[in-house]
């Protein structure tokens, strides 16, 4: 490179390469976007092989009776405000069969953007395992495992969301069982649910940056992401 003359400094030469390139654009900073266990989740059968069965409709906020199980169960929900436990729609004192029963409760999550970053905090009583775009992230508890299941009860387990999340629609899914009447430490058979409650309980958050695919700051993040 020749060395600049007649005063034309590091300065001026700074000045031109801004006036031909432009100036560098504003830093845009994550989005975050957060969800909780509600009644906006869609709630599906689960067959007696595990699989997905008939759509039941939306998810039911359950504590029979107000304050009680299976909501007396978890201490510390901060992480998650305004979550609740869910089960399937119509679920009351009286319902039968609970005993080893399935549900699958899906939300659909749109990440206008490059993820960044999520977790997911969960509870199961008995059992969940989390799916985040048809894989399998992890499982908390047990439908055999007294002491497991009580475990997956007491307190939030946390997952990590970000390997698993994609640009656009990203479809998150926890598969809950119940355990046998024998949890209960009665001689229920069947049990009904105000004998053998069961539900779900989760919440999290997925952060994402919003700048377009051509901005040089995408491109450095995405590097840095997958690399």
């Amino acid at each position: 490179m020749v060395a600049p003359r007649n005063g034309f400094t590091c300065l001026a030469l700074a000045a031109v390469l801004v006036a031909t390139l432009g100036p560098a654009g504003p830093v845009i900073a994550d989005v975050t976007l957060s969800f909780v266990s509600d009644q906006s989740w869609a709630v599906s059968s689960m067959l007696s092989d595990g699989s997905v069965g008939d759509a039941l409709g939306n998810a039911q906020c359950i504590c029979l009776p107000p304050g009680g199980c299976p909501c007396c169960w978890t201490g510390n929900t901060a992480a998650i405000p305004g979550a609740c436990w869910v089960w399937k729609p119509g679920t009351d004192s009286g319902t039968v069969p609970v005993d080893l029963q399935g549900v699958f409760v899906a939300k659909t999550l749109d990440i206008p953007g490059i993820p960044t970053g999520g977790v997911l905090y969960l509870a199961a009583d008995d059992f969940a395992e989390l799916q985040v775009n048809g894989l399998v992230v992890g499982s908390i508890g047990s439908v055999s495992d007294y002491g497991r299941a009580a475990g997956a009860q007491a307190g939030l387990s946390q997952f990590n969301l970000t390997p698993f999340l994609a640009p656009g629609r990203n479809q998150i899914v926890i598969r809950g069982q119940n355990g046998p009447g024998s949890f209960t430490g009665t001689s229920c058979n069947p049990c009904t649910f105000g004998q053998n409650p069961t539900g779900v309980l989760m919440g999290g958050s997925v952060s994402y940056d919003p700048a377009t695919p051509t901005a040089e700051r995408t491109w450095g993040k995405l590097k840095v992401i997958y690399r």
